[in-house]
């Protein structure tokens, strides 16, 4: 994650179904995070804080 001296305070809600939160917790799993970090470096990735790993 960005290391920077300004220090942010995260607090995301959103609603999924239960089928798109079973996939997220699924995914998280698979690459050992928690749900709350999968999601953070998916918005990260989005905005073009994160580079998308070329695949």
């Amino acid at each position: 994650m960005p290391k920077t001296v300004v220090e942010l305070s995260e607090v995301l809600q959103v609603r999924v179904s239960r089928p798109a939160l079973d996939k997220i917790k699924k995914a998280a799993g698979e690459k050992q995070q928690s749900v709350a970090e999968y999601v953070r470096q998916a918005v990260y990735r989005q905005a073009g804080i994160i580079k998308a790993a070329a695949r």
